[in-house]
């Protein structure tokens, strides 16, 4: 939201002697570098009663002194000047960045109520055409804008009835409160625009981040299973191993359990072959012969 700079508004209705502005004040905006805009139109002054700048235009150009990236107190000074004395101030349009010039004259409302007379008013506006003409060229509508103007100024406090004075300021009031609560809801939704800019930082950071756990998580998981594949090849190779040994140790077995099969078969058979000996050796025994 703009916020004048620490608190700081420049009034240029202000009075200091003989010495008044045109009834605007004045605020930095936040930018860099900053603007100086059109906070409030004070009812009653110079500016009002002109009716062409709007709350929310950026002063540029004090007569043919550039402004822009000036301070509020350099602003102040080439604005106010003797009462009655008159000022061109060039603006850019906030809503379309369109420059304009007008010619106002220097003083307080009171000091304008009582000098807004025909006679004055019609030759003011006769010097205010000069001086623009001799300072630099204006566009031929904003010249018969500014006259219009000029001319109103001086009508007014002639045509007004007290009840339409009344109706008139009110309205005027109305106007500007709008102009105000617009310049309120334009900063409203730049600051809106700036949270959502900032939420979407932070949501891009969070999804980054997300994004960053994701792949650490998959790299975590990559590495978890190269390394069930590297304990399972272990363990296969262990197994093969193992089995191999026991295989041959089978093997090894069955062949002894065959030796000892064949050696008990001929432990047998020769056991046999002695008793089939022993059985013959016993039939072939000499006999005993008597003596006569």
């Amino acid at each position: 939201m703009y916020q004048p700079m620490g608190m700081r508004r420049s009034q240029e209705t202000t009075t200091m002697g003989n010495r008044a502005g045109v009834g605007l004040l004045f605020m930095m905006t936040p930018e860099s570098p900053p603007k100086i805009m059109v906070k409030e139109i004070v009812q009653g002054g110079s500016a009002w009663r002109n009716g062409q700048i709007k709350p929310g235009d950026v002063i540029v150009q004090v007569g043919n002194t550039n402004v822009q990236n000036q301070p509020l107190s350099q602003l102040r000074e080439l604005i106010l000047g003797e009462q009655g004395t008159w000022i061109t101030l060039g603006f850019q349009r906030g809503s379309t960045g369109e420059f304009y010039e007008t010619s106002m004259i220097r003083g307080t409302q009171d000091f304008l109520d009582k000098h807004a007379s025909m006679p004055m008013m019609s030759s003011i506006s006769r010097e205010a055409q000069h001086h623009m003409q001799s300072n630099q060229p204006m566009h031929s509508s904003n010249l018969q804008a500014q006259q219009q103007a000029n001319e109103m100024m001086a009508r007014k406090p002639m045509q007004y009835s007290s009840r339409e004075q009344e109706e008139y300021d009110r309205m005027r009031t109305v106007l500007n409160s709008s102009q105000t609560e617009n310049v309120i809801l334009r900063s409203n939704l730049k600051n809106h625009d700036l949270q959502n800019d900032r939420n979407g930082e932070e949501l891009r950071g969070y999804r980054e981040a997300l994004e960053r756990k994701e792949e650490e998580n998959r790299r975590l998981k990559l590495e978890e299973d190269r390394a069930k594949q590297e304990m399972l090849a272990d363990l296969k190779r262990r197994y093969d191993r193992e089995r191999n040994r026991i295989t041959q140790a089978i093997e090894r077995n069955q062949h002894v359990s065959h030796s000892l099969s064949s050696l008990l078969t001929q432990l047998l058979s020769l056991e046999r072959d002695l008793q089939s000996l022993s059985h013959k050796s016993s039939h072939f025994k000499p006999h005993a012969s008597g003596s006569t």
